[in-house]
């Protein structure tokens, strides 16, 4: 799911509110791109891809799932944080405010580029809108933290601000647990599914978030393709800023920030991830566990690089040269 989908459906699903997201039937229809189950599921597969933000695992995985599977990506089911993300109207709302003061702030130092702390500032939205239970996605709270780091660029004088946040149970469902209603709808409907993730050394999500979920439809048996793909941080970098680039030129401008200082984190944590999940469920120690009645040979791991585009590969790596970014 991308911006595209966002701007091209003429019913979009958008959410003003948490509230409005608590509706399965709307994460579905993000998560199938408003298809039908019969034209989604012409055999039970279940592709996992990961890696680091920015690295173009939708790019590498189409080819991927095309040669192994022969099915067109489009014919997935395909389970995105993003995807939910782009259509919560409040959190563009706020990255676009929060874009704006930046601009304004260098400006008034005398400095026209955003740098890579900059855009740190901006990719610490994310995280807040998506573990949030409250109405409008705790981004009040947001917004204001980020509006005084904002500010005390450039200006040392001026002391972070400690906000006590109570917590408010609110019932509702964050948005990363409607995300597992959503898996859990695919696999109930033996869909064909494309999880998009991270993965981390410190926790196997393959093991504890994913395959409990695959044990709760015992009359579909998936094919389980891992993909990790991989490229030069560099590289990495340069899609983070024609990403940014991009969303900042829509009609209805936002960013989904990255920060591009934790790429070469993100690069080493999914790769040390993928090599742990690849040597447990491809061991002896998994098959002795008989946890599931998933064995090794239901298995695949794929590892594959994804090389610079020369065309889209900037000479400046400024993120707002040649007036590239607008202002909104």
């Amino acid at each position: 799911m991308n911006d595209d989908d966002y701007r091209i459906n003429k019913n979009p699903v958008i959410f003003k509110k948490l509230e409005n997201a608590q509706n399965i039937d709307k994460i579905v229809k993000i998560f199938a791109k408003d298809k039908l189950n019969y034209e989604l599921k012409p055999n039970p597969s279940f592709i996992i891809v990961v890696g680091a933000p920015g690295v173009g695992k939708t790019t590498k995985s189409q080819h991927i799932i095309k040669k192994e599977l022969d099915i067109d990506y489009n014919d997935f089911y395909n389970i995105s944080l993003d995807s939910i993300i782009e259509r919560v109207k409040p959190y563009r709302n706020t990255t676009k405010r929060l874009y704006n003061l930046l601009k304004v702030k260098k400006t008034s130092l005398g400095k026209s580029n955003l740098n890579d702390k900059n855009f740190g500032i901006l990719s610490e939205v994310y995280l807040p809108t998506i573990m949030s239970n409250k109405s409008i996605f705790s981004l009040n709270e947001t917004d204001l933290s980020k509006i005084n780091k904002i500010k005390a660029i450039g200006d040392e004088s001026i002391k972070k601000q400690k906000k006590t946040i109570k917590k408010v149970v609110s019932g509702l469902k964050k948005i990363n647990e409607l995300r597992k209603e959503g898996l859990i709808y695919g696999v109930m409907n033996g869909l064909n599914i494309i999880y998009d993730t991270t993965l981390r050394p410190n926790k196997n999500i393959i093991k504890d978030d994913i395959i409990s979920v695959l044990e709760m439809n015992k009359e579909v048996k998936y094919k389980i393709i891992v993909i990790l793909v991989t490229s030069k941080v560099s590289n990495i970098k340069n899609r983070i800023k024609e990403r940014h680039n991009k969303m900042l030129s829509e009609n209805d401008p936002y960013i989904r920030a990255i920060n591009p200082n934790l790429t070469e984190l993100f690069v080493n944590q999914n790769k040390e991830g993928f090599n742990i999940a690849k040597k447990y469920f491809t061991s002896e120690i998994y098959k002795s566990e008989k946890m599931s009645r998933y064995t090794k040979d239901d298995f695949k791991f794929i590892e594959i690089d994804n090389p610079t585009v020369k065309n889209n590969t900037r000479k400046n790596n400024n993120f707002d040269n040649n007036n590239s970014f607008k202002y909104f």
